[in-house]
């Protein structure tokens, strides 16, 4: 993959204490089910904080 194919993609959103794990269990789900299949998917990093992330890797 050239730098030109290569995109990083940051997605940022606010949410209560009471959603945010459900709200990231969806994002996950989007990337693994949707996102992580797609040609040239190599990894994805999802941090709830700085303690804890979700890692999806090819």
């Amino acid at each position: 993959m050239n730098l030109s194919e290569h995109h990083i993609v940051i997605v940022s959103f606010t949410t209560t204490p009471e959603a945010q794990n459900l709200a990231l269990q969806q994002v996950g789900n989007y990337v693994a089910d949707f996102l992580s299949q797609q040609a040239g998917f190599v990894c994805s990093r999802l941090h709830a904080s700085l303690v804890k992330s979700i890692e999806t890797c090819r």
